[in-house]
């Protein structure tokens, strides 16, 4: 069996094994995080929306992510007095990332988040935490011009403070199908998910398994050091009473920037509103700064 088989077999074995897993089989938690924001893995191309691709053998690449929402990102209301107040109104993350590609096929990749400032107002005391680790592993399963279609597996550890709303307490996974590629001067990405995550209920506030997606397309200009496009990300949860693309339980972002290129370095600019009222969600800011080198190609077998 060839060790690109090899390779599919136990990735898609991976990723369709998730697929039918529980959220009860991850545990159970009493908190979750309120951050629906996501960056994608180091070498991908737009800011929330995910590359099928795996370029290159023992290819490192790093980033770093800063991301800005303010909103009242969550809220109470006195049901006698009728009253709305703002429990956490902005947020500033960074996340830092690494991967490593391996055969052209496989990537694997760590992402560290870190709430690096929260406003939050009483009774909710919100500050400086680590959110939830995440490990994440693509399978850049076919490729044909211009089309690449691609598998991956999201698994984030329960790292981050439930207190802090930075973690949800227990694992949740994120198994994904992915087509991207290039035409020309035109780049475009997508993808589709289903999020497997606990369930948490508290008023009108809802989280749980949900139905994950991100569409993306661009042009790259000036031999490739300019890019510029739009991004549509979010998702919806699914089940116990919640309709799919409910305002308060689906959060759906939109995202326009632009990236400058120069040699292995990638630095970029993008913003956007929030189109749904769910918590967490909110008009955003993101800078990043990303080193991509080369990818270095596996050298063929003596004859």
């Amino acid at each position: 069996m060839s060790k690109h088989l090899q390779f599919g077999l136990i990735a898609t074995s991976t990723l369709l094994c998730t697929l039918v897993a529980t959220p009860d089989a991850l545990g159970q938690a009493s908190g979750f995080t309120i951050q629906p924001f996501e960056p994608p893995l180091a070498p991908d191309r737009f800011f929330a929306t995910p590359d099928a691709t795996a370029k290159g053998h023992l290819t490192p690449a790093a980033q770093l992510v800063g991301h800005w929402a303010y909103k009242p990102l969550l809220t109470r209301t006195n049901e006698r007095t009728g009253d709305t107040v703002e429990l956490l109104s902005s947020q500033f993350y960074v996340f830092l990332g690494g991967s490593l590609s391996l055969e052209d096929l496989v990537l694997v990749a760590v992402d560290i988040p870190i709430a690096v400032a929260q406003s939050s107002h009483d009774p909710l005391d919100a500050g400086t935490a680590f959110g939830d680790v995440r490990l994440s592993g693509r399978f850049a399963a076919y490729h044909f011009e211009p089309v690449d279609l691609g598998l991956q597996l999201d698994f984030w550890l329960p790292t981050g403070s439930e207190d802090n709303l930075t973690g949800d307490g227990a694992p949740r996974m994120l198994p994904q199908a992915i087509a991207s590629g290039r035409v020309d001067a035109f780049i475009y990405s997508g993808s589709l998910g289903y999020l497997i995550r606990d369930r948490e209920e508290s008023a009108s506030l809802k989280v749980g398994p949900a139905f994950a997606f991100s569409l993306a397309a661009g042009v790259l200009l000036l031999d490739d050091m300019l890019q510029a496009g739009g991004e549509l990300t979010g998702s919806s949860v699914l089940g116990s009473g919640a309709s799919l693309f409910d305002d308060l339980t689906s959060p759906i972002s939109a995202l326009i920037g632009g990236k400058f290129r120069y040699e292995e370095w990638a630095f970029g600019l993008a913003g956007g509103p929030s189109l749904t009222e769910a918590p967490g969600n909110a008009p955003r800011i993101l800078l990043s700064a990303a080193y991509v080198p080369q990818a270095k190609r596996t050298e063929p077998a003596s004859p």
